[in-house]
């Protein structure tokens, strides 16, 4: 895996930059005071999210634009919301667009062979391993995708590195991605539960809070496999 140079600038700012960087706490302790020291960025990350989604096609960018924002909330980076979240949006779409669509077909086309194989399997057991297999498949493309967004706006290593990376880390941080993916479940089945109050705290933080979450899951192994401060 590439290590690379995750910001690059010049002067005092730089120093300062890195100086509160490397004074970031580990752990939960830096999740949650990320949190608290942004609750007013969430919110227009949120809203931004929402707003840069609506064209469709934007949706991948929309998701790399996020990530980025979230991983510069983690490493305490100096925040001009607007001109940072465009600078992402813009920088990343062409490359996030293709490869963002394809993962959205793949993620398609999974969660329906999960269904039709899902239910011929209430006939016939011998279905129920390839349902198992298309569960695994997808699970590891979500994953995947965790941390292939991150590296569209953090770094500029070629598509085949971005997916290779990603794949490495799928399977190098298993039970932390697991973890991950147990919270968001749960959250999503408190979401399902609480319908209709969960449309309005998703209108309002629901997509910044997932994408917190997401960062600070790829947060470790980005930072110690592929990107060097």
């Amino acid at each position: 895996m590439n290590l690379y140079e995750l910001f690059h600038s010049t002067g005092e700012q730089e120093d300062v930059e890195k100086t509160e960087t490397l004074r970031r706490p580990e752990g939960a302790a830096l999740f949650w005071l990320t949190v608290s020291q942004n609750p007013w960025n969430m919110l227009k990350l949120n809203l931004a999210f929402l707003i840069s989604c609506i064209p469709i096609v934007t949706i991948p960018a929309a998701f790399a634009a996020l990530f980025g924002m979230n991983f510069r909330f983690l490493l305490g980076r100096h925040i001009d919301f607007l001109s940072d979240y465009w600078e992402l949006f813009k920088g990343s779409f062409k490359r996030a667009t293709p490869v963002g669509m394809l993962l959205m077909l793949f993620i398609f086309a999974l969660s329906f062979g999960i269904y039709f194989y899902g239910t011929l399997a209430l006939d016939e057991l011998m279905f129920v391993s390839v349902a198992v297999l298309f569960s695994v498949l997808l699970l590891s493309v979500v994953i995947m995708s965790f941390y292939l967004y991150p590296m569209l706006t953090l770094t500029d290593l070629r598509m085949m590195q971005i997916i290779k990376n990603a794949f490495y880390l799928t399977i190098v941080c298993l039970p932390r991605n697991i973890l991950t993916l147990l919270v968001i479940g749960i959250l999503l089945v408190v979401s399902l539960f609480s319908f209709p109050i969960s449309l309005l705290i998703y209108a309002v933080m629901g997509f910044s809070l997932f994408g917190i979450i997401i960062a600070f899951s790829t947060y470790k192994g980005l930072m110690k496999y592929v990107i060097r401060n």
